[in-house]
């Protein structure tokens, strides 16, 4: 179970609005910071590769739709 369902299934127990707002932000931050790590470095990849796949069919591309 995620962090977040435990806290939100917590809160509704307790109603307790000061500990579940800290409690939520920092489940947001870190969920974010792990996120970040997850997917750092992996868009430029697909980028490159998206190029050079486009740069290697772009003459297929040009002979059969000049026609």
């Amino acid at each position: 179970m995620s962090t977040s369902l435990t806290v939100a299934r917590w809160y509704l127990r307790t109603k307790n609005f000061q500990v579940y707002n800290s409690l939520s932000r920092q489940t947001k931050q870190t969920s974010l910071s792990s996120t970040q790590q997850k997917y750092s470095g992996n868009l430029p990849t697909a980028l490159i590769t998206t190029l050079l796949i486009f740069i290697i069919k772009l003459p297929s591309y040009i002979e059969r739709y000049s026609r």
